[in-house]
């Protein structure tokens, strides 16, 4: 599975949007995958996801997740924790749409980092973004173990 992340910024709201370019892979076709999909349906449920993160700033002062340790000057732990639960289906028509109203967020949520509103709004999307895109990851790699031979037709002489 191919995903497109889209991250767009109008009138103060930063949108996420992930949605699937293709299905296959390396070693399966589209029809084999979206097989596959029917056959073991998944879905993302942003309950099941922790969307917790260390951040720090790339050369172009944007946002990026990193495995780095916390030191509160250049890597930031960021955390959504007003996220609604909802459920989408693993599928070619999959489409999530997260929205992120800078005007909405508080002050106290700046750092050294993160010192601006529009910042943190961008922090979110990102860890937003890298979070689902695992989630996505995580179970398509369920669903593909699951991909055996074990389905099909044999002949046995008796």
């Amino acid at each position: 599975m191919k995903l497109n992340v889209k991250k767009i910024i109008e009138d103060n709201i930063i949108t996420v949007d992930i949605s699937v370019a293709s299905l296959g892979t390396s070693t399966s076709t589209v029809d084999e995958e979206k097989s596959l999909l029917a056959d073991f349906p998944r879905s993302v449920r942003f309950s099941d996801i922790n969307f917790k993160a260390n951040v720090k700033l790339d050369e172009n002062g944007d946002p990026i997740v990193t495995d780095e340790e916390v030191n509160d000057s250049t890597i930031v732990s960021v955390e959504l924790k007003k996220i609604i639960n909802k459920e989408y289906p693993i599928n070619d028509e999959m489409n999530i749409v997260m929205p992120f109203d800078v005007t909405k967020i508080a002050t106290t949520e700046t750092n050294t980092l993160l010192d601006t509103v529009e910042k943190v709004g961008k922090a979110y999307a990102t860890v937003f973004a890298t979070k689902v895109q695992a989630e996505i990851a995580k179970k398509l790699a369920e669903v593909r173990s699951l991909n055996t031979k074990f389905e099909g037709e044999t002949e046995v002489i008796l």
